[in-house]
């Protein structure tokens, strides 16, 4: 998924991009997420990760996991308010953040 805003003229810019890579063989799906730096903290991130959960629910993707650096504190507390849990991963820097879409 791409966020676009669109500038005076009407041309289009991305300021954002969602994104995810599905494991067919077990229904999990490992997400992206980045939005530009002066695009953060206006609900860009939030939006796009609110469709890609949608999208992968209708898709039948049963969870989305996420490696998140743990001090990225803003991208924890998004995935939290959408119900991802966050929980510590083998690599000392990095926490995994998941959500199981077929309850």
């Amino acid at each position: 998924l791409v966020g676009v805003w669109h500038d005076d003229n009407g041309s289009p810019h991305i300021v954002g991009i969602s994104r995810y890579h599905l494991r067919r063989e077990t229904g999990v799906a490992e997400i992206a997420l980045v939005v530009g730096e002066s695009w953060h903290r206006r609900g860009i991130g939030t939006r796009l990760m609110q469709r890609l959960i949608h999208i992968a629910r209708e898709r039948g993707v049963k969870q989305l996991v996420g490696f998140v650096l743990a001090e990225n504190e803003p991208m924890l507390t998004l995935l939290q308010r959408l119900g991802f849990k966050i929980q510590s991963s083998s690599e000392e820097d990095t926490v995994v953040a998941s959500i199981l879409l077929d309850e």
